[in-house]
């Protein structure tokens, strides 16, 4: 008879593939589940009797930031608390690794000086063995990051590249993916990649897709430009050959919302003309990003250091502040200040900018540009700017996954700090328990698998998505009827509730709510697409 390292009994299995849930046992043994079925009289080394509780597989946060955050904590508190088991990181074109350049070297300083963190790789394959070496309490997938790639070889000029720097892109792209990374990912709407053409993008797209890794993009625009920014990446999509990932899709501003049925239109047009396409979405309607990512594309030629200068010239400063004038009404009253790090400046955390503004005697502009110049670029913004039915209707597409678009954060140390988006916190409970059970936008089997076994064909995990014999155990125990995000904009540091167990490669990471400690996660290597 066999004996398994941990055995739950009675459970109610949302299987991740969509269908009713139906009651087994699942007995796992060495870190995979071994039978699916009636075990009565099976010895256990430990066996949990669930009692008709919710039983499914770890959640998979195909949009992440937490490339970093993994090396400062890697307890990933904020994350494996509400039932993430695998982050995917290297989103909007932002990457780890790989690395080189001045901008290696300005990360190095920026991390050590903010983190003590000493980041000792520059390749995928260093970046992935660091955090093997760490240990992680979730698993964790890679993508090169085409705005790292390109400040990395091009540094932040605005032009296009040479034969040979494209290239040397391409080539990047190609030994990443060789290296364990699952994709190529951009981020139009950031500098150093919001200089580059469709062209660009189609070879370097194109190096990814040969390979087996699809193409993520952060669009160039998610309002006034949102359905010719879609256009464009379906075109490279389509000529490249690569799947395309549209991250967090969404109609940004009140004067955009009405586009949402032309935008999904788009999507659901190139699908059915054979363009293999999907999205992601978080469950909120405010976004997060950098206070910086309001300046006009040409302020960050250069990088930091020029966009810098260019505030503390008048001139430049003149011209930023006219662009900057064009923001509708009643803009500054919609965005929160959410990090900062100067001192100096941290009491506006948590407040408008118009509020902010008001209290220090400055226009609001002006307030933005000083705040930008005290604190080195480095202020982070939470941005009102969508539509709840938008939200819904984007939802509950079934070519729509769930990620959170967060690094990872905790209720301690340096990813305690400041004013959290609450997505760090809430997004997979807020599916489950808001979405699902309160407004019916789906049932609760077809949200969970927007976070599992959806989210997994498209990354090409072979071995997780799904309870069944030989996958990895990595699992989530919760009450359908009491799941729910707590992380408030107010209070945005709360972990959800009705989540039990959490469960990493068959240890026990999460109980009642409480982080073991448990390192069980590990990085996993692509090793070709499945179907």
């Amino acid at each position: 008879m066999a004996c398994f390292d941990l055995l739950f009994k009675d459970a109610s299995i949302y299987d991740g593939r969509g269908g009713e849930p139906f009651g087994a046992d699942v007995g796992i043994q060495e870190g995979r589940i071994a039978v699916v079925g009636r075990l009565d009289g099976t010895k256990a080394s430990r066996q949990v009797s669930l009692g008709g509780a919710a039983l499914c597989p770890g959640f998979i946060d195909i949009h992440s930031h937490s490339d970093y955050s993994l090396l400062i904590n890697p307890l990933a508190e904020g994350k494996v608390r509400q039932g993430v088991t695998t982050e995917v990181g290297g989103n909007c074109g932002y990457s780890a690794a790989p690395v080189a350049g001045p901008v290696l070297e300005e990360r190095r300083q920026t991390y050590s000086r903010d983190y003590g963190l000493d980041l000792d790789f520059e390749d995928v394959r260093g970046y992935l063995g660091r955090l093997e070496r760490e240990g992680l309490s979730v698993n964790y997938a890679h993508q090169v990051g085409h705005n790292t790639l390109r400040a990395s070889f091009m540094g932040g000029g605005s032009r296009a590249p040479s034969s040979e720097e494209l290239q040397a892109m391409a080539e990047g792209v190609a030994q990443a993916i060789q290296e364990g990374a699952f994709g190529f990912s951009t981020g139009l709407v950031y500098p150093p990649a919001c200089y580059s053409s469709r062209e660009e993008l189609v070879t370097l797209a194109s190096t990814a897709g040969r390979l087996g890794g699809f193409f993520s993009t952060h669009i160039r625009s998610e309002g006034k430009g949102l359905l010719e920014a879609l256009e464009e990446v379906i075109a490279v999509s389509k000529a490249s050959g690569a799947p395309l990932q549209v991250s967090h899709l969404k109609t940004a501003g009140k004067e955009n919302w009405g586009k949402v049925g032309q935008a999904l239109n788009l999507i659901e047009t190139a699908v059915r003309d054979g363009v293999d396409v999907a999205c992601d979405r978080y469950p909120y309607t405010a976004s997060h990003t950098h206070l910086s990512a309001l300046l006009p594309d040409w302020a960050h030629e250069g990088g930091k250091g020029r966009a810098l200068e260019r505030l503390k010239d008048p001139e430049d400063r003149r011209r930023i502040r006219g662009e900057m004038e064009a923001f509708r009404s009643g803009y500054w009253e919609d965005v929160l200040l959410c990090l900062i790090r100067n001192p100096r400046n941290k009491s506006f955390e948590g407040r408008k900018i118009s509020e902010g503004a008001a209290s220090a005697g400055k226009d609001e502009i002006d307030f933005v540009l000083d705040l930008l110049v005290d604190d080195k670029l480095s202020v982070e913004v939470i941005l009102f700017l969508m539509d709840e039915g938008n939200l819904q209707t984007i939802l509950g597409r079934p070519y729509v996954f769930i990620g959170s678009d967060a690094g990872g954060h905790a209720h301690y140390g340096p990813l305690g700090e400041g004013h959290p988006h609450p997505r760090g916190f809430g997004t997979f409970p807020r599916v489950l328990g808001r979405y699902a059970r309160e407004e019916g936008l789906f049932p609760l089997a077809q949200a969970v698998a927007k976070m599992t076994l959806l989210p997994a064909r498209r990354l090409g995990f072979r071995d997780r998505g799904v309870i069944q014999e030989g996958m990895a155990a990595d699992l989530v125990v919760f009450d359908p009827d009491k799941i729910a995000d707590t992380s408030t904009y107010d209070a945005p540091i709360s972990y959800p509730k009705g989540i039990d167990m959490v469960v990493v490669n068959g240890e026990v990471t999460v109980e009642a709510g409480e982080h073991l400690g448990i390192r069980a996660g590990k990085p996993l290597r692509f090793s070709g697409r499945t179907r």
